[in-house]
């Protein structure tokens, strides 16, 4: 590593940003052609139209007021455009500027990871006697058999008397 002054690290990072600068700015004018050229381009096909199919409405426009609706619908459709490519498109430049500049004086932001664990998922455990298949493939299944209560094995809040009679007549 080299020994830096203060003033040599103030120069590069002032041409550092002159040079970010001078690429959003040839961006912009990039930006700025393409748009001319797509108003042009609108123009032209809308004098196409004029001159192809409806050749009688171009005259009825010349004899029209100049402040008619159609003129003012071509300007606001090219305005729209011109909002259009100024606002969204350069509105990601600067939002990407700003992520940027918080990146670097903030530091990295990680992303923190959700670590799923085994418990978190969900399984369904209700289903149709229609959904289960297991019938269709083993024989064994069709027979339900009952409930067995041997020894300390008792369901809770039943009278156990009762329960010994069923397993009896089961």
């Amino acid at each position: 590593p080299k020994f830096v002054t203060k003033q040599e690290r103030e120069a590069t990072a002032l041409q550092r940003r002159q040079d970010e600068v001078e690429v959003v700015r040839q961006r912009n004018e990039e930006l700025l052609k393409k748009h001319d050229t797509f108003g042009k381009e609108a123009q032209r096909t809308v004098v196409k139209d004029d001159q192809g199919r409806d050749r009688y409405r171009h005259e009825k426009v010349v004899h029209r007021d100049r402040s008619s609706s159609s003129s003012d619908s071509f300007i606001s459709f090219y305005c729209f455009h011109f909002h259009y490519y100024f606002f969204h498109l350069l509105g990601a430049d600067e939002e990407r500027e700003e992520a940027a500049v918080k990146e670097r004086y903030l530091g990295i932001v990680k992303k923190e990871h959700k670590v799923h664990r085994l418990n978190d998922r969900k399984f369904v455990f209700d289903w149709d006697d229609k959904e289960d298949t297991a019938v269709d493939y083993n024989p064994v299944y069709k027979e339900k058999h009952p409930i067995q209560s041997f020894g300390r094995g008792r369901a809770e809040d039943i009278d156990t008397d009762k329960q010994e009679e069923e397993d009896r007549v089961a």
